[in-house]
């Protein structure tokens, strides 16, 4: 058991920052709103990246080097897809997760203090906690976490089955193909399972934990290991994606209920209240602490990520620790804004955060694929013809559902 768990690394982080937003609100919206209809969505949503973030791992931990260098290499244009990538999330994809964290922390904790102090709260205690242990505590937190997280929703689906082929409405309703139900597939597709900058970061944390090496062997080995995590961590992911639209389902949409526009407080009540009125009032504990962990891991990996990467962009050594301090302070502010003036739509503002990833996805996805094939890979690691198509078919869908978001916001 401790072998199978010192394999998985970069992986689980991945894992538990997908279990955010993209799991709790967007799986459970479509399970809500629109039955079992969109599970095949879901699913084909995150196999379509899989390449994307699988790439990120194997080119970092066969190289010992992150994507940074490929993207500034690649010119101008790659680098700043880069900057924006990560500024979107340095700043709109914080506070989105940030709401939410907050919500899920006030319902579990019963605290009656508005968002923006509980969000102000959690920025200081993670700020203590990267500036004074960094990645290797998180990464433990986040392998318990995320298996205890997996289990509960085992359970809770296993016992609402039956109720699900007790259903008064079919599970399976037609559905229209409105612009709003398009636009709500491109805001749950966006971070399904995770936005595709959070690629940046899976390839920091390969890095980190991989070194390369020179023997034939031991290379193949080390490969081996970083597959078996990342395909560990992203069949969690859809596991767990695939149980929030079942609950969506089952517990809300069978019965007629409406999640509606509510604050994030009241969301992660319905939320847990699913939980607990399913397995029993004595599991509040135990999914009201792991809902908050995996939420604050969410937050960790966004709030270490996003600073990092720039210190880096703007430095020629590993990053500055005084800069990376620096962006973590505007970070901070920045969202503290954000939340203030803009956040006043729960939902709207999700939306919104999720569908703005496709604006850069494809073009994160392309000079991903294209770093696989670089002479930087030795011939025997690049990846096979299949996952090459594999890579192009989610270019292509990533490149369809950004024309469209662009095409109805913009143009329409």
């Amino acid at each position: 058991m401790f072998k199978f768990f010192n394999r998985l690394g970069p992986g689980i982080v991945f894992a538990a920052m997908a279990i955010g937003v993209s799991h709790l609100v967007q799986s459970t919206r479509a399970g809500a709103e629109y039955g079992l209809s969109l599970l095949a969505v879901v699913v084909l949503a995150s196999l379509l990246k899989y390449p994307l973030f699988r790439f990120a791992v194997q080119y970092s931990a066969i190289t010992g080097k992150s994507l940074l260098g490929v993207y500034q290499q690649t010119g101008p244009f790659a680098k700043w897809v880069l900057i924006f990538s990560v500024l979107l999330d340095m700043f709109v994809s914080t506070a989105a997760v940030a709401l939410l964290t907050a919500g899920v922390i006030k319902y579990v904790l019963g605290l009656s203090m508005a968002n923006i102090w509980v969000v102000l709260l959690v920025f200081i205690s993670l700020c203590g906690l990267l500036i004074a242990s960094g990645y290797g505590l998180f990464e433990k937190f986040s392998k318990v976490m995320v298996f205890v997280f997996t289990f509960l929703c085992l359970v809770t689906v296993a016992i609402i089955i039956p109720d699900g082929f007790k259903a008064p409405v079919s599970l399976f309703p037609n559905i229209e193909m409105t612009s709003g139900f398009l636009l709500f597939l491109v805001a749950m597709a966006g971070w399904m399972p995770n936005p595709p900058s959070a690629s940046f970061f899976l390839s920091a944390w390969s890095a980190h934990k991989h070194s390369p090496t020179n023997c034939s062997k031991m290379a193949k080995q080390n490969v081996k290991n970083i597959l078996f995590d990342i395909n560990t961590g992203y069949a969690i992911t859809i596991f767990i994606a695939i149980c929030f639209v079942a609950i969506g389902a089952i517990l809300i949409y069978s019965k007629g209920a409406v999640i509606g526009q509510q604050s994030p407080m009241m969301f992660a009540k319905y939320l847990i209240e699913l939980f607990t009125s399913t397995i029993g009032a004595w599991v509040f504990p135990i999914i009201g602490t792991t809902a908050i962990v995996v939420m604050v891991s969410t937050q960790f990996a966004l709030m270490d990520g996003s600073p990092r990467m720039l210190s880096r962009v703007f430095t020629k050594d590993e990053g500055s620790k005084h800069l990376y301090i620096t962006f973590l302070m505007m970070q901070i502010v920045g969202v503290i804004l954000i939340i203030h003036f803009f956040a006043s739509s729960f939902k709207s503002f999700i939306d919104f955060a999720t569908s703005v990833s496709f604006m850069t996805a494809p073009f994160i996805a392309i000079i991903n694929h294209k770093a696989m094939l670089s002479s930087d890979i030795p011939l025997d690691h690049r990846p096979s013809k299949l996952l090459q198509i594999w890579s192009v078919i989610g270019v292509i869908s990533m490149f369809l559902a950004a024309g469209y978001f662009i095409y109805s916001k913009i143009l329409m």
